[in-house]
């Protein structure tokens, strides 16, 4: 339903004229959060950029240190069930003193944390 309905003018849509300065109003409104929303893109994109510097040099420092480290103890970590059920077969197989077999049959764990897992494990059953 049409009220308030005025003739355009020539080139111009018609539109009632208390429509005009709302959409001018909301067109200005949305023009200047598109700037606002196209600097906060500019500023994350220079933020993922300085971040992308500081992950690359933490890599190199660490891929550094892991080579540094190579030659040092590594993290230990407690033995699984299967580890130690391998362990028990090892032993029955091999014997307590043949740390390399052990080694060899757990298949996870070398011969001085073979030898370690059968110290502790002869101190608890005595």
């Amino acid at each position: 339903f049409l009220v308030g309905r005025m003739k355009p003018a020539a080139g111009q849509p018609a539109m009632p004229p208390p429509v005009a300065p709302v959409l001018e109003s909301e067109v200005g409104r949305l023009n200047a959060e598109n700037e606002l929303l196209k600097k906060r893109l500019f500023d994350s994109q220079d933020e993922v950029n300085r971040l992308k510097v500081i992950i690359d040099s933490q890599e190199k420092t660490a891929s550094k240190s892991d080579s540094d480290q190579s030659g040092k103890k590594s993290q230990s970590r407690y033995w699984t069930e299967i580890e130690h059920t391998r362990f028990l077969e090892a032993l029955q197989i091999v014997g307590p003193k043949d740390v390399k077999g052990i080694a060899n049959i757990v298949g996870t764990r070398n011969a001085t944390q073979a030898r370690t897992h059968a110290q502790k494990y002869f101190l608890k059953l005595a």
